[in-house]
This record gives C-alpha cells, structure tokens and sequence, in this order.
C-alpha cells in the first residue's frame, strides 16, 4: 500500500518482499546527516532500508509500500519477540541528531533548563557534528537548536516537519487501524540499545500521542 499524503519514490532495495506478519509499530528514527539521506538510500546495496522518509521542509517520501519488509531495526526485539524489521513500518526524520558549539557566545546555563530553547538561526554561533573518521558535518543553514534538560544539544525538527510527523501518524493509523493506539509509536532505542536516537524531549511523542488518542476515542463505537 501507498498513502496519498506522500510522494511516492520507488527506491531499489536487496532483497525485498512482503511481510507475511500483521504490522504492530511504527519505528521513527532520526537520519544523522546534513542533508537529505535520499540519494544515500538510492545508493545503498546491503538491504538496508525504510519506509519512509520526513524532509526538513517537511514532505513525506515513501520509499516501499507498508507491506515491504525493510531493515531500519536489525537485531531488534519488540514486545518480547524477534524478526522486528518484518513486522513494523520505518520512518526516518532528516535531522543532524545531536550537535556541539563549535563557535561563538556561550549558551547562557539557564537556557539548559528551558524546554525546549530555541537559539534560532544567530549567525555568530555555529554547531556540527563530529564523524567517526575525523570530519565535520555543520548544522544546516536557519536551523534551530534544542539544549534538553541534560545539557546534550539537538537540531530542532522544523515546523513543517513537526506538522508532517502528525499528518503521517494519522495516515498510518488510519491505513492500519492497530496504530491508532499511541504506544504503537515506537523509537529506536524501545526496540535496541543503540545511540543513534531521537532524544525523547526533542521528538514530539506527546503531541503525536495526544493526536492520536483523539483519533482512538472518535473510532470508538458509540452507543
């Protein structure tokens, strides 16, 4: 199945079938680069691979329909048992994860205790990403960031990414009804240790889930 409210991409992957287990969870996870990870899935020849895909300007790609089965959660357990990949639907949110300063005026320690703090687009600060080889990938230009109340700091999902994760939970809720429930909604790190995941102040869980608690009760019979 593909759902209207995306643009449809038919990305190639290895190995691709349908799933012959009933879809329990949505799995939303976070890309870690700059820029749209796309053309890197385009690339990919190990299977690897997801459902969906929420751009910062906040369109909606599908990649494979909800009955493919597709790697975004290998060596995962969810609700006690294994082969997770078959039986859930992956997103992926184009966003940098998380960043250190790299340049400019301090953040004041105060904001460390403000949910979220939004520095806007100051041109006098700068954040990037260290990677594992040394190099550094900087935070998109006009993107915001998020100091959570651990101190760790985040690219902000933008507005419009924001709008579109609600938009996209409504549609896979209502293409599979069992994700109308709010705990249906899952992260990566719900399913497996790994530190490639949204931080959970940062990720809108409670509009998402209050969203989707409304649409639970308007589904309810009434007598």
């Amino acid at each position: 199945m593909w759902l209207d409210i995306a643009e449809r991409d038919d990305t190639p992957l290895k190995g691709r079938h349908k799933s012959i287990l009933p879809l329990e969870a949505v799995i939303w996870h976070f890309t870690g680069g700059p820029g749209s990870p796309v053309p890197w899935l385009k690339q990919r020849a190990d299977g690897v691979g997801w459902h969906f895909t929420i751009e910062r300007d906040g369109s909606i790609v599908q990649h494979h329909p909800l009955d493919a089965r597709c790697s975004h959660a290998g060596g995962s357990k969810m609700f006690g048992k294994s082969n997770v990949n078959a039986r859930t639907i992956g997103v992926e949110l184009a966003n940098l994860g998380p960043v250190e300063q790299l340049s400019g005026p301090s953040i004041p320690a105060a904001a460390l205790v403000t949910l979220p703090c939004r520095l806007g687009a100051d041109s006098r600060r700068r954040f990037g990403r260290k990677q594992p080889n040394g190099s550094m990938w900087f935070m998109p230009a006009g993107s915001d960031v998020v100091v959570a109340s651990d101190g760790t700091m985040w690219e902000a999902f933008s507005g419009p990414q924001l709008a579109s994760i609600i938009r996209l939970g409504l549609a896979l809720a209502t293409a599979v009804p069992a994700f109308v429930d709010p705990d249906r909604h899952l992260a990566h790190r719900d399913v497996k240790s790994t530190k490639q995941d949204v931080h959970p102040e940062v990720f809108p869980w409670l509009s998402l889930r209050d969203t989707l608690r409304d649409a639970q009760i308007r589904a309810e019979p009434r007598e």
